[in-house]
């Protein structure tokens, strides 16, 4: 149930930004922000692949207390993606008129700033997968999890109500 309440909370923590957005603006607002979010889960989607599938080897080496092979696999996994993740992230903001024009087309270039906005969260997104799916969930600390999930997600949401407002 811990990890259901988890994903659930991420759920609403992914979808509030939109669906605020969609409230309080229009859908042409809604179909830009969305083309922006769309690029920035591909490229998040592409880098959490290697977490994706370390993830079952984590737990079973913890679970087996291997300790060290543990420690070896997790700081591999940090190395690689601190390799892959801060480029990714700054290429996405220097090149997000051209992504937009390949994946969207022209008339979706408004969505540029917001892309560049919101390629940064790929950083804090991948480490805190990796901290969470990684390190505290293979340790059993499902609730801390679930409890650090539902502050960020009420955070989130309360910032995107304040930050829309105020952009009226």
């Amino acid at each position: 149930m811990t990890i259901f309440a988890f994903a659930l909370a991420v759920t609403i923590y992914v979808s509030s930004d939109t669906t605020i957005l969609g409230i309080l603006k229009n859908d042409y607002a809604v179909g830009i922000y969305s083309t922006s979010v769309k690029i920035y889960q591909i490229a998040q989607s592409l880098l959490s692949a290697i977490l994706t599938v370390t993830i079952p080897r984590l737990a079973m080496l913890w679970g087996q207390k291997r300790r060290r092979e543990y420690n070896d696999v997790l700081t591999q996994v940090i190395n690689t993606l601190g390799i892959l993740v801060l480029p990714a992230s700054v290429g996405l903001i220097m090149l997000s008129g051209e992504v937009v024009l390949i994946i969207a087309g022209r008339k979706f270039l408004p969505s540029v700033n917001s892309l560049q906005i919101i390629a940064w969260a790929i950083i804090f997104s991948i480490f805190a997968w990796i901290f969470s799916d990684c390190v505290l969930i293979p340790a059993k600390r499902e609730l801390k999890v679930l409890r650090n999930t539902l502050i960020t997600a009420a955070i989130n949401v309360i910032l995107n109500l304040i930050l829309q407002s105020a952009n009226k």
